[in-house]
């Protein structure tokens, strides 16, 4: 779910909340939003799965272990 809120900005997105469906490896989803920016000042946007760059992170580098993990386990089973 995206969400977005401003205080005393000019800076809007045109929707308040988009819904994306589940989407797995190999597979994409997409939507489109306008992004208005009518203030005088660049900003920079980021898009997250979760609320703070820190979560992501750790949720980032769990997920990776996981799959080295999965792979180590595929290549080195006595078949």
């Amino acid at each position: 779910m995206l969400r977005s809120a401003a205080i005393n900005s000019t800076i809007r997105i045109d929707r308040r909340s988009i819904r994306m469906e589940d989407t797995y490896l190999g597979l994409s989803r997409s939507k489109v939003l306008t992004i208005h920016n009518r203030s005088d000042y660049v900003v920079k946007f980021q898009w997250m799965r979760f609320k703070d760059n820190d979560t992501d992170v750790h949720h980032k580098e769990e997920y990776a272990k996981t799959i080295i993990s999965q792979v180590k386990n595929f290549y080195f089973y006595p078949f």
